[in-house]
């Protein structure tokens, strides 16, 4: 029920960037307003969505400025957050993401990683910590089915 009321109250990213693209285009006022929001929503961002629209909408203003460069460096880190991601997939493993959820302290911890790391981080520092748990407790990684 808590990710049902969280997932329904989400910021109205789809809106911001349709106004972004829409305004940016008309007035170089808009297109600094949209990009000082894409900035500060990429630097205090904590999921990947987020950081990565924020990116986006950056990116629209810059277009609408017509700063070729500044577009250019953003698409560059949009591609390289990209990339990053298709790396970490390798290393995805859905039997942690079992035992997260599953238990309430790798949950809470998992959730408070979030908030004051990001999401990114968060999931890094929680496979360590299950990765050490089942060294301690071999037992969990069949419990979850975990490969190793």
């Amino acid at each position: 029920m808590a990710f049902g009321i969280a997932g329904s109250k989400l910021p109205r990213y789809g809106d911001y960037v349709k106004m972004c693209e829409e305004r940016s285009a008309q007035s170089v006022e808009w297109g600094y307003v949209c990009l000082a929001y894409g900035e500060l929503v990429e630097s205090q961002g904590k999921t990947e969505m987020g950081v990565a629209i924020a990116r986006s909408i950056q990116k629209i203003a810059l277009e609408g400025l017509g700063k070729v460069e500044k577009v250019a460096e953003v698409q560059r880190r949009l591609e390289a957050r990209g990339q990053e991601r298709l790396d970490s997939i390798k290393d995805y493993n859905p039997a942690i993401e079992r035992l997260i959820v599953s238990n309430p302290t790798l949950f809470s911890a998992y959730l408070a990683a979030i908030r004051s790391e990001g999401e990114e981080a968060a999931r890094k520092k929680i496979a360590i910590e299950i990765e050490q748990l089942i060294e301690q407790q071999p037992d969990l990684s069949c419990e979850h089915e975990l490969v190793r």
